[in-house]
């Protein structure tokens, strides 16, 4: 098990992290649309999925408008204000999406990172209690974008990932079905977990 901190070599797996645009150029609530680019906020991921019949929406030119936070499919979205640790790989659905300055995006090389592995290893009481201990040291829980980069990432062999993510599938579905009546698989799921983020997978 490989463990990266801030180095050239995590930079260069993980190619970019961002939040969303702070500041005056924030969306106001009648600038929101039915239909567009859906705009993340920390209260529309929820069980690893975004929740786009919550979403607002803003039209292309916001694009033009905002000075970053335009997440693309297939990066790894975490919250870290207010609600901290909500996480979900971003879909092609949208070609496009805009965060809120509550929420995280992580951009990384497919080839040696899966976007999946890095949200469970977001999702493991490793790092979520981790998460929590680092953000909640204000009247509100904050985690920014300086503090996160310095966060620890557990990285094993790219099949090593591979195998991960293709176990957890097989949990996540079964959990899904019988989550709501049993502790059980919930159980083996963090199990499964601890083994991946120490090497014994």
């Amino acid at each position: 098990m490989e463990h990266y901190e801030k180095s050239g070599l995590a930079q260069e797996i993980i190619q970019h992290v961002q939040d969303g645009n702070h500041g005056n150029d924030h969306p106001k609530v009648s600038e929101f649309i039915k239909e567009g680019i859906p705009f993340l906020t920390a209260n529309v991921i929820r069980r690893g999925k975004i929740l786009f019949d919550r979403c607002y929406y803003l039209g292309d030119e916001w694009l033009d408008k905002l000075r970053i936070g335009f997440a693309k499919p297939r990066d790894v979205l975490i919250s870290h204000k207010g609600s901290l640790g909500f996480t979900a790989v971003l879909d092609t659905e949208f070609e496009n999406y805009i965060l809120s300055p509550q929420t995280t995006y992580y951009r990384v090389d497919e080839n040696r990172l899966i976007p999946e592995y890095l949200k469970a290893y977001f999702d493991s009481n490793y790092f979520q209690r981790l998460f929590e201990k680092e953000g909640v040291q204000s009247t509100r829980a904050y985690l920014g974008i300086t503090r996160q980069k310095n966060l620890p990432i557990m990285l094993p062999g790219i099949q090593k990932q591979h195998e991960y993510v293709a176990i957890a599938n097989q949990f996540k579905g079964m959990m899904e079905k019988v989550i709501s009546s049993s502790a059980e698989l919930p159980t083996c799921f963090d199990s499964l977990s601890q083994k991946a983020f120490t090497g014994k997978l």
